[in-house]
């Protein structure tokens, strides 16, 4: 059964519930291999948590009830920020940063760390932002995986002091709003139908397409990602996982990868790749299969490229296809 999730703001009163929470995210990952240095009482800061819920800028992520996530979205940023070649050009207040984002580990793997960013994108946006910006500890190699799956682009390494975890070096980050990745949704059929009758070259049947398109969407073994690029769909991944005998356990194939023509040659397929390379890992699939027409010759080139391997022949028929065997067997016969 799926998960009932929600996004939405932490009121004072949930102080304590949000600090039990980000303890228990201390304790548990305690020994990891990518433990995000966090302390009891230090970082999060329980002030800073505080002033946060107090202000409105604390959310906190529910599944099934259960605060899973949080994180702490405002304009505050360390000295050294302003020093930075962001790439975006913006105020102070045109831009949201994030802080002490944060998925109880029982439930990584469900895709609540993105739910969080794609959230603050939403509400980011909603506010008149121009960007997201934060920094992940160096070394904290999940974070930065989440946030390039994202659409954030690594911006540079230097070296913040806070007062609750002292001069550190640090991974920079930027999500240009209007930008990056997420969920298909139902409606964004009509963009995806119109990208997909760009990859076939043809117009597909719009009315079998809705159908299967939505079929898909309530499916649990498929899964759907847009590329999203001033504020347009420009691409579009389709992925299926099912457990395979021959396998003797789940496996995932991507079914359709397309990136608009007029968005290409900005890394848009290399995020919408990665990031369905990390879903289907997170959901225990042993290997990820793609399927590429013999005349698509850029694509073979860009599979290889993220490290896929030549691996199997395709064999395809269609109906008319064992009619015109059938013809040339009697033939032969007479």
């Amino acid at each position: 059964m799926e998960m009932e999730i929600k996004v939405r703001p932490a009121g004072p009163e949930e102080y304590t519930q949000v600090m039990e929470f980000y303890d228990r995210v201390t304790d548990e990952m305690e020994g990891r291999e990518y433990h995000p240095a966090w302390q009891k009482g230090v970082y999060p800061d329980p002030a800073f948590i505080r002033r946060s819920a107090q202000e409105g800028t604390l959310y906190v992520l529910e599944a099934d009830g259960i605060i899973a996530g949080a994180m702490v979205m405002n304009h505050e940023t360390a000295e050294g920020y302003d020093r930075v070649p962001w790439q975006v050009e913006a105020r102070p207040e045109e831009v949201a940063v994030l802080h002490a984002l944060g998925v109880l580990p029982g439930y990584h793997g469900h895709g609540l760390g993105k739910r969080l960013v794609g959230a603050a994108a939403g509400l980011a946006a909603q506010a008149g932002c121009r960007a997201i910006r934060l920094d992940v500890l160096e070394g904290n190699l999940p974070a930065r995986w989440l946030y390039e799956r994202m659409g954030f682009h690594y911006i540079c390494r230097t070296e913040l002091f806070y007062e609750d975890t002292g001069r550190m070096g640090f991974w920079l980050y930027e999500l240009a709003l209007g930008e990056g990745t997420r969920p298909a949704e139902p409606e964004d059929w009509k963009i995806v139908y119109d990208l997909m009758c760009q990859l076939e070259n043809q117009e597909l049947p719009k009315e079998g397409f809705h159908q299967i398109y939505m079929e898909q969407q309530r499916d649990e073994h498929f899964w759907q990602s847009v590329y999203v690029l001033d504020g347009q769909v420009r691409g579009f991944v389709n992925m299926r996982m099912e457990g395979q005998l021959h396998h003797g356990g789940p496996v995932a194939e991507i079914l359709e990868l397309i990136v608009d023509g007029s968005a290409r040659g900005r890394g848009i397929g290399a995020v919408l790749f990665r990031e369905a390379c990390a879903a289907a890992w997170e959901r225990g699939c042993m290997c990820l299969d793609v399927t590429s027409g013999q005349q698509r010759t850029g694509a073979h080139r860009f599979y290889l490229r993220e490290g896929m391997k030549k691996s199997h022949f395709k064999f395809t028929m269609e109906p008319g296809d064992v009619l015109a065997r059938s013809t040339e067997r009697e033939e032969m016969d007479r």
